[in-house]
């Protein structure tokens, strides 16, 4: 049987750090979305149903949960 092994909460590339989500970048988070939103928009699917901060939060809030249950690395 193959053990699986589960991404750290940040991993370290060499030219780049990817780092698991927070709430406490949804503030962040939805300001870059809400000022790119055409451009965005072009190819993001999820840009238009983000209207609101909590709309955010809530992606957040589901990807923690998806996260710690090994069902998304996003």
């Amino acid at each position: 049987m193959i053990e699986k092994k589960y991404p750290t909460e940040i991993l370290n590339g060499t030219r780049i750090e990817l780092r698991k989500h927070n709430l406490a970048i949804a503030p962040k988070m939805f300001e870059v979305i809400d000022s790119n939103r055409s451009e965005f928009s072009v190819f993001l699917p999820w840009v238009k149903p983000t209207r609101i901060i909590e709309d955010t939060m809530n992606y957040l809030k589901d990807a923690g949960t998806k996260w710690l249950a090994h069902e998304l690395f996003d």
